[in-house]
């Protein structure tokens, strides 16, 4: 397991890292120039191997703030549903757990 403290170090530390097969990130990251939304169409875009979780106690998503394959997951939430979805998005297309 990996942590950034926002936005700009996760991206750096994927750039770097191969092994990386889920991306949970809050929707509000204070002080970084992308919100989780936007980090989640970024990875998707520049590494679609990667499954993504995103969270948040404020911001429901709408319309097109997820790209397609992403789960959102409201706080609070209870760690079988953290989990459950960890599993299922590792489960998907064949991505092996």
């Amino acid at each position: 397991m990996f942590e950034a403290c926002n936005s700009e170090q996760a991206v750096d530390l994927l750039s770097t890292r191969t092994d990386v097969r889920v991306l949970i990130s809050d929707v509000d990251m204070p002080g970084s120039e992308l919100n989780g939304y936007q980090l989640a169409k970024l990875v998707a875009a520049r590494w679609p191997e990667i499954r993504l979780l995103v969270l948040s106690d404020r911001n429901n998503p709408k319309g097109t703030d997820l790209p397609d394959g992403a789960r959102f997951v409201s706080k609070p939430c209870a760690l079988h549903a953290l989990t459950g979805n960890i599993f299922d998005l590792l489960s998907e297309q064949g991505s092996g757990i």
